[in-house]
């Protein structure tokens, strides 16, 4: 009995000894210098609030326009399309490009003033989602519903843009065609053209 006594009260010398000096520095520097750590403590949750009441809330909304490349090349060959015949992903990035431009902005700000919503156009990215045809057009707003309008005319005006510019090379090549002698393949070429005319 005596024995273990002893062995216990040697451990608790042990551990009181050489291991717990730094620990009685650090209290003994805590209730020394207590009111420059209470206010630094202060002061760093004073500017955490600051922060928190005064920045403002930024919400993501995303919007994402499903490209299906055409595939036949005969009557699309030449026209300004994403086709399975080309390169898609090339072009897929291409149409993301094409969302900042200002073309495609100010068809969205016509999209945005005409329902009566919000006129800025945030901060609007564009980039395809891996190597599928999908193409996510993201915006960022101080209102969630606003970043939802921003993304989703966006998309509306980057398909636009795109039909402005596809229209017109279809009617030019309609116009070349319908010159050409006639033949098999430009016969088969013109019926095909010809069927785009007015479709979407």
């Amino acid at each position: 009995m005596t024995s273990r006594g002893a062995g216990f009260s040697e451990g608790v010398g042990d551990i009181d000894s050489p291991d717990t000096g730094g620990i009685r520095r650090l209290q003994r520097v805590a209730r020394e210098h207590w009111m420059l750590i209470a206010g630094a403590v202060v002061i760093s949750m004073l500017a955490a609030l600051a922060f928190a009441f005064t920045s403002d809330d930024t919400y993501e909304a995303e919007a994402v326009i499903q490209v299906t490349p055409v595939t036949d090349e005969a009557s699309f060959s030449g026209l300004p399309v994403i086709g399975q015949f080309s390169d898609p992903l090339r072009d897929l990035q291409t149409l993301a490009r094409q969302v900042n431009t200002p073309d495609v902005e100010q068809a969205a700000a016509r999209v945005l003033a005409e329902e009566g919503g919000v006129s800025s156009s945030g901060d609007v990215t564009a980039v395809p989602i891996g190597e599928s045809f999908l193409l996510s057009v993201s915006a960022e707003a101080s209102d969630p519903e606003e970043a939802a309008r921003i993304a989703n005319a966006f998309a509306y005006a980057a398909v636009g843009v795109r039909s402005a510019e596809f229209y017109p090379e279809l009617r030019r090549v309609v116009g070349s065609l319908g010159d050409s002698p006639p033949g098999g393949a430009v016969t088969s070429r013109l019926a095909g053209v010809r069927a785009l005319v007015g479709g979407r």
